[in-house]
């Protein structure tokens, strides 16, 4: 590397450490963004679970007082049930969070059939064996759901070991190489300075031996042939020193 410029030196270091601290910053930024779409998913999730809970609780105040509200309130939590289903089936590309989420849409949809047809027969019903099979149902999609959160929750732990091992070593390779920058900027840049202000300052003190580095082709050779060939010129302006 003597041939080469400083400029070119500091290049050749420094960019391999910048790119290294570029794929650092990029590692985290994705890790996060990995983690924050798992935590949204589950959230959501839990979103369905609230809903299948609500319509239960619904599903059994009607069967008790036939309050025209808590029918209301069953069709609302169906309803968003249903978007939130349709949200998660978008953004759940894995064939198994899939599958779940078609057999709950599918249950429901079942659901709703039979509550339908209860309540034209008669609400009476819901309290009976026809409400015990709804009730059921409701209670095959909670265990869907739970199925669910389990999957997203083993997902999110295999994501955040993954992505942990890639930042420590990425982490550990920007160490490094940081350590070799180090090591290369002492080598060929600030030793080569030293040894260009040493050579000044015997000139300063008249003192001639020749110091330039005829092999450096780089700024410092050139600095210092430059401070020789200075100094052989100014040779003969400079009293001798007595020789002890």
């Amino acid at each position: 590397m003597n041939n080469l410029s400083v400029r070119l030196k500091l290049l050749l270091c420094l960019t391999p450490l910048l790119l290294l601290v570029v794929l650092l910053t990029l590692t985290s930024s994705l890790s996060l963004g990995a983690l924050t779409f798992r935590a949204e998913r589950l959230v959501s999730v839990n979103y369905i679970l609230d809903n299948l809970n609500t319509m239960r609780a619904s599903q059994l105040a009607y069967a008790l007082n036939s309050d025209p509200t808590e029918l209301e309130t069953l069709q609302k939590a169906h309803w968003d049930l249903h978007e939130l289903l349709d949200e998660n089936l978008a953004t759940m590309p894995s064939p198994q969070a899939q599958s779940i989420l078609v057999s709950i849409r599918r249950i429901m949809k079942d659901y709703l059939h039979a509550l339908q047809h209860s309540l034209e027969k008669d609400s009476q019903l819901l309290t009976g064996p026809a409400g015990k099979l709804l009730n059921h149902e409701i209670l095959k999609a909670i265990a869907q759901v739970n199925e669910l959160i389990k999957l997203q929750n083993e997902r999110r732990a295999a994501e955040i070991e993954s992505h942990w091992q890639l930042m420590i070593t990425v982490s550990c390779a920007t160490l490094l190489m940081g350590c070799l920058v180090i090591w290369l900027l002492i080598r060929h840049i600030c030793s080569p300075l030293q040894e260009t202000l040493a050579m000044a300052k015997r000139i300063g003190e008249c003192n001639f031996a020749d110091g330039a580095q005829a092999g450096r082709q780089d700024e410092f050779g050139q600095l210092m042939r430059a401070l020789a060939h200075a100094a052989k010129e100014n040779c003969e302006q400079c009293p001798v020193k007595p020789n002890n």
